[in-house]
């Protein structure tokens, strides 16, 4: 199970537990408690060595005779060399799918769906939150709750301006949600000398790259586990 970090570690360290919502074949919905143990024998959650990337990965396989999911092959996700095997750059089409926190279903979970464009690549890093990682700036209006979402390419015939690629459509996983930016603008108040500062979501966001959950995937930790 793959999510942002952000998600289960905060300022004051790794939160103790999660609870992870799956539906059910029978038509419902459960949740599963999984414990956060970042380190010795137990060890639950693993996290890249590069302690700038926003993204852990917790070893969790339900009973798929009783939970309705499917697992993300790991040939779907998106190397560098991809990117330029696949012509994927600014403009291309993404689409991520996760959590709408004013409606996130009742009895089932019904996740929401939301589409932008490649809004820069870039080898350079980017700082986010006080650290400079690797991400992928998507043009796309994320919220508070699609942290860790799986973020994917849409690559149709068109995927190249001015030609048409044949062959079907492809869908690789771009990456995971990371966050969205601000923008801080003056707000005044009653006079014109106070003023507040309030915090306009730019409509861009940031993802972590697939390939930085590849290299998490295939480190020594998970391989020899």
């Amino acid at each position: 199970m793959i999510t942002a970090k952000h998600v289960v570690k905060t300022d004051n360290g790794w939160i103790p537990e999660i609870l992870v919502r799956l539906n059910t074949r029978d038509g419902a919905s459960n949740f599963i408690s999984v414990p956060v143990v970042s380190e010795g024998n137990r060890k639950t959650v693993f996290a890249h060595r590069d302690l700038d990337a926003d993204v852990v990965a917790i070893p969790f396989f339900p009973d798929p005779d009783k939970y309705d999911f499917k697992c993300i092959p790991d040939s779907m996700l998106t190397t560098q060399q991809d990117l330029i095997n696949l012509k994927i750059r600014e403009g291309s089409e993404v689409f991520f799918v996760g959590m709408f926190a004013s409606y996130t279903g009742y009895d089932r979970i019904y996740p929401i769906t939301r589409f932008g464009h490649v809004a820069l690549l870039t080898d350079e890093k980017i700082e986010w939150a006080g650290r400079f990682s690797n991400l992928y700036l998507i043009e796309s209006f994320c919220f508070g709750g699609n942290s860790g979402s799986p973020a994917f390419f849409y690559l149709g015939q068109d995927r190249e301006p001015g030609m048409l690629t044949l062959g079907s459509t492809e869908i690789r996983v771009a990456g995971i949600v990371t966050g969205y930016f601000n923008s801080s603008t003056y707000r005044p108040i009653v006079e014109a000398t106070n003023f507040s500062i309030s915090e306009a979501n730019t409509g861009i966001m940031a993802i972590t790259p697939a390939y930085k959950i590849r290299e998490l995937l295939l480190g020594d930790e998970l391989t020899e586990l």
